[in-house]
This record gives structure tokens, sequence and C-alpha cells, in this order.
């Protein structure tokens, strides 16, 4: 089935600020998300306005409420001023809370559910993807990039993750927002404090309120990317395969095939899916190397053991960070809030939980990956590509295949095979 038929379903679009996909997801893991803050399951699944809504809303009832101040209280053993504060400031939003908050997850799972059908669909369909995008202010284009370095930029800055991805108006979005939260917590003033070892005004200056939404916002954040860096990862690698499907197999009778006599030279070279697949077969036709010359395709991956660690090669969608990155938002929430009653201020504890969340998260997955097979360091061959030429092309073909980053090449004349 060829990739330019009118599909009924679109796996990816792109346009010059940003773009979307539909993936496969646990759909628990969109609706825990959605338990840790309203709208972060939506975000997951790239319906950005539903999201954004739940998202707002949360912040505004909230705060009106003042539920998380309460939360505070209630945990660090002042429950007569978590109630105190909830007669005053948020009785009569309680149940505006409680019911949204209820269809969040509700909704999050359900879609999460719908949105694996609608992939299903569209990768039975081969949906077309469109590959590049411009306007008079940006342009925009599908390549694979490092889930990792998404991951440190959140970390750094939430929502940076999302702009290294290109996703332009959600990370900035995110990133304004956690600028203002910050400022209504006095996070940063608090995080000066502790780098001073004054903990008692670093927990004096923070604002409870805001500052409960920092924990998941950051853990998120940093997930958030991730995921998309290595959904999109796939997305460009089964696009380029249906790209060397549809233009470099179509001379697959004219090479070889018996026709020694023909061939001086025949070069054969392995990539992984990268931009530089397609740089390589540009510069071979630059050089007068013609289409049926070239036979170019994407190799099936055989069923094993799901890598542990996703990167820029290769993932299955299935990340060891489903686990960790849950339990690194629920004990780094866990951990500031205590940090109020505790020596070293909400900032150190945070920071602990985070560290002990993600740490017990890996240590899970290992434990439950136990019996897999030992990963490989070096990356795996995905593309293959096949050149005859003349005698006189042969070495321009290996320079640009080695310019490409070509894992190896062989090069041999036909004659000499048996």
């Amino acid at each position: 089935m060829k990739s330019q038929k009118r599909s009924r379903r679109i796996r990816f679009t792109i346009d010059g600020t940003c773009a979307n996909f539909v993936h496969y997801s646990n759909p628990l893991v969109p609706l825990a998300w959605s338990f840790f803050f309203p709208g972060f399951g939506f975000f997951l699944m790239g319906q950005f306005v539903l999201g954004w809504i739940l998202f707002l809303w949360e912040v505004a009832v909230n705060v009106t409420g003042h539920f998380n101040t309460a939360i505070v209280y209630t945990l660090t053993g002042r429950p007569e001023e978590a109630t105190r504060i909830l007669e005053q400031e948020g009785k009569w939003v309680v149940i505006l809370y409680t019911t949204t908050f209820v269809f969040s997850l509700w909704a999050s799972y359900v879609t999460a559910v719908d949105t694996n059908q609608l992939t299903y669909l569209a990768h039975g369909e081969n949906a077309p993807v469109k590959v590049f995008a411009m306007n008079a202010l940006q342009y925009n284009y599908l390549t694979k990039r490092d889930p990792w370095m998404a991951v440190i930029w959140s970390l750094l800055m939430p929502g940076l993750g999302d702009v290294y991805n290109k996703r332009i108006i959600s990370g900035s979005t995110y990133l304004i927002w956690w600028i203002i939260i910050s400022y209504k917590s006095h996070v940063a003033g608090s995080i000066y404090y502790t780098a001073l070892g004054d903990f008692e005004s670093a927990t004096s200056i923070l604002d409870p309120e805001w500052f409960s939404f920092l924990a998941s916002m950051w853990v998120f954040a940093a997930y958030n990317a991730y995921i998309h860096t290595v959904e999109t990862n796939k997305v460009f690698d089964k696009e380029q395969a249906n790209f060397l499907r549809l233009n470099y197999q179509q001379g697959v009778d004219d090479l070889y095939c018996g026709k020694k006599d023909l061939v001086d030279m025949r070069v054969i070279a392995t990539f992984d899916h990268s931009p530089y697949v397609e740089m390589a077969l540009v510069g071979l036709e630059r050089i007068g190397i013609k289409k049926n010359q070239i036979y170019a395709t994407s190799l099936d991956k055989r069923n094993e053991t799901p890598p542990f660690i996703d990167n820029i090669h290769r993932s299955d969608g299935q990340s060891f960070l489903d686990v960790a990155s849950l339990l690194a938002a629920f004990l780094t929430a866990v951990g500031a809030i205590y940090g109020f009653a505790l020596k070293g201020g909400p900032v150190v504890w945070g920071l602990i939980g985070f560290v002990v969340g993600s740490v017990a998260g890996v240590a899970f997955q290992l434990l439950k990956r136990k019996k897999r097979s030992k990963e490989r360091t070096t990356p795996k061959t995905e593309v293959v590509v096949i050149v005859d030429c003349n005698n006189a092309q042969a070495d321009a073909v290996q320079n640009i295949f080695w310019h490409n980053h070509a894992f190896g090449i062989s090069a041999s004349s036909p004659q000499d095979i048996d």
C-alpha cells in the first residue's frame, strides 16, 4: 500500500511552529499524570487545547480554594490550620474541583484507548507523513533527535525540551507558566538560601500554594519531552523507509542480477535511519549515479527483548521512564511538602525525593527485565544502500558514504564473484 494514496487518518502533522502525532501508550500512564496535574495526560497524547484548559482550571481553582496549602498543613501535622483555611476559602469550590478532577482522570484514560486504536489504523493505512513546513516566520522539519538531550534541557528549564523538538507553541507556553509559578512561589529565593545553608529562610520565603505545583511540572516536562522525542524518531524511521521503498527500490531488476559484465564495481554501505541517508543518495545523483543504479532498503527488525534504554537509534515506546518519572514526581512532591517541617527545607527534600524516586523506578524496571539479553553497545544496521558504478566513480561513491556516516562499506567487482 503506497503512502501517497489518500488516507482517512494522519499519523504525523507539522507546521512552522509545532508538530503533532498519534502514538501508542499505556492508558494508565496518562491517567496517572492527570492525577498529578489535570491536563498532563492530554499533553502526552497531543491534545493540547483540552490539556491547557484543564491545566489552567487546576491552577485557578486550586489557588482560589487554597487546596495545596491545606494539603501541606495536613501532611505536616497541622490539620486544624488546613480545616480553617478550607472553611474560609475553599468550601465553595470543592465541588467544582472534585467533579472536574475525576473527569480528567476518566477522559485521559478513554482518550488514550481511542488514540491507540487510531494509531493502529493509521499505521495500517500507511498514512502519509509531511516532513517539512515553512511560513514567513519559521520553518520546521522532521528529523531524529536525542531523547536525553530533550530530558537535560527540560530539567534545566521546563519547556526547553519541547522547544528542542521544534514544538514552539507548547514549549513556550509551558515555559511561560513555569516562570509565572516559580515567581509566585518564590522558589528562586528559596534555592538561593538553600545554597547558602540558610534553611530556615529557604522554607519561610516559599508560598506553599504555588510551590506545590512545581514538583509535578518539573518531572513531567522531562518525561513528556523524552516520550515525544522517542516517538518522533520512530515516525522518522517509518517515513524514511517508505521514501526508500518508493524511490530507490524500483530499479532492482537493473542491478547485478546476472549482469556481471555490465558492472565494474558494486559498493554496499550500511547506515542507521537518519537524514544522512538521504544526503548520501542526493550526493550520489550529483556525481552522475542514476536511480536505477541504486538500491536502498530499510531492514525489518527482529522481535527481541525491548531495549532497556531508548536512544536516538532505537526505541520501543515502553521506556523505563514510565515508572521512574511517575515515582519521581510523587516523591518529589512528598519531599517538598514534608520539607516545610524538616531541616533542610522543601527544595532539598524535593530533590532528595526526585533522586530516590528516579533510582527506585529504574531499579524496579531492572528487576522486571532481568532476563533480557545483554544490551548491544554498537548501533544496529537499519538501512542498506547498494550502488553499481564504474571504476572511475567508485572512490567518489565511497567518499560520499563515509562523509555521511556509514557504519561500514564493502566494494567489490561483480566479475570476481563466482
